[in-house]
């Protein structure tokens, strides 16, 4: 059986799929490798169309993985990319034959932009933005912020609803303003003050003003990101990154892979997508991030 060709694979987790995909050959007699392949791809695209057909044209029998500039990403010979706004982006196509791994880059170019895409309702960014701005804030109620084992758990913790217009009011009345534009641009603004729950080295449990943020943690304080949006596919989560060190939405300290008191430790944060819904006049945006193994974060919010 030819096995040396997985010394080749760049990318672990492409060995299982190519073993799946691809099967078992005989050894050759003289125990070479086969060619390596020579990756190529086709742009079909309509003028003026915000859709992209993308057709792998490698010289051999290839297992196909797309990467797009926008974050697109897609597996198989053919793939159809859909850009919202005018621009250059880069398509990678990466791809695994018997003789090992070869990848290419080419530029789409999208001459306008999509003037359907804030209507959709399955556009993740005009579920955020609008046509124009959103802006969110927590929702006022109990449990829109909570810990536990699992995303959407709140068995560990959960905010009292008498934080909402008590001593942790400061909190709840900050904005998260998501643009709709090609940069992506996000704006929170804490209005100047933060609720200091003992995590920030105060331990005063009480509203505190930004300047009372010190070292590091002064990147909390309000600010202008951006904010980048995945789709849900193949079974993974739709997601939400804030790009910006300091960029979050509702407790600063929760990051992924910990919890930070003395400031930002990444230059962006991603939060996965729980749900998405137009509630009686007003949007629900649910979001969770992982703090650490095993512990979830999740936060309620709602336009306003």
């Amino acid at each position: 059986m030819k096995t040396q060709f997985l010394s080749r694979l760049i990318p672990a987790s492409l060995g299982l799929a190519l073993l799946a995909g691809i099967g078992c050959t005989p050894e050759k007699n003289d125990g070479e490798l086969g060619s390596l392949p020579k990756a190529d791809f086709e742009i079909i695209q309509a003028t003026g169309s915000n859709k992209v057909k993308l057709v792998n044209k490698t010289n051999m029998p290839s297992m196909a993985y797309w990467t797009l500039s926008n974050g697109q990403k897609f597996s198989g010979d053919t793939a159809t990319a859909s850009f919202t706004f005018a621009g250059t982006y880069k398509a990678t196509l990466l791809v695994a034959a018997h003789g090992g791994l070869d990848s290419i880059s080419k530029n789409i170019t999208i001459t306008q932009n999509d003037p359907t895409a804030c209507q959709d309702p399955n556009n993740v960014q005009a579920f955020l933005a609008g046509c124009t701005q959103k802006k969110w804030r927590l929702m006022p109620s109990g449990y829109a912020e909570m810990v536990g084992p699992n995303p959407g758990d709140g068995s560990w913790w959960g905010n009292p609803a008498g934080d909402v217009t008590g001593q942790g009011a400061c909190e709840w009345n900050d904005d998260y303003l998501f643009s709709f534009d090609a940069p992506g641009t996000y704006k929170f603004d804490n209005k100047g003050d933060f609720y200091d729950d003992g995590y920030m080295g105060l331990s005063n449990f009480t509203c505190e003003p930004n300047a009372n943020l010190t070292g590091a943690q002064a990147l909390w304080g309000s600010g202008t990101f951006s904010y980048t949006v995945t789709p849900a596919s193949n079974g993974s989560r739709a997601k939400l990154t804030l790009n910006g060190r300091g960029a979050h939405v509702a407790m600063a300290k929760v990051q992924n892979g910990g919890e930070f008191t003395s400031g930002p430790v990444n230059n962006s944060l991603t939060y996965d997508i729980l749900s998405m819904t137009h509630e009686s006049g007003y949007d629900k945006l649910v979001l969770t991030v992982q703090a650490g193994s095993g512990v979830w974060w999740t936060y309620t919010l709602r336009t306003f």
